[in-house]
């Protein structure tokens, strides 16, 4: 699978291919590059302009997974609880979306970027 990554949020994204996984993140070698590292953020890349973010696991989140969320890479992470699934299957690299109600709050929303905790 390719993935653009990168360790920080004023870094330029690179694009790499996925090679094995470490834990619960992915391996990811660079293009032109001959070794893997994991990274801090990732996203696949696709046609879409709308690229939906990997969760770090690689794999899936479930209802009642603790996760983290938000709507751009400029806010604060914050805490909260998947309620629901948008769509019929779980979120994994097809881009489907939980349904998250925060902590302290009484209702879900769907966020642009989540992340199990």
């Amino acid at each position: 699978d390719k993935l653009r990554v990168r360790d920080n949020e004023k870094e330029d994204w690179k694009t790499g291919t996925v090679t094995d996984m470490r834990g619960d993140k992915p391996v990811v070698k660079l293009d032109g590059q001959s070794r893997g590292f994991t990274w801090t953020f990732f996203e696949p890349i696709g046609g879409s302009a709308d690229i939906k973010p990997t969760p770090p696991s690689g794999g899936k989140i479930s209802v009642g997974d603790k996760v983290q969320v938000r709507d751009n890479e400029k806010e604060d992470w914050k805490n909260g609880t998947v309620t629901d699934m948008r769509g019929d299957k779980p979120v994994d690299m097809r881009g489907d979306k939980p349904v998250v109600k925060l902590d302290g709050q009484s209702r879900g929303f769907t966020w642009t970027f989540s992340n199990p905790s």
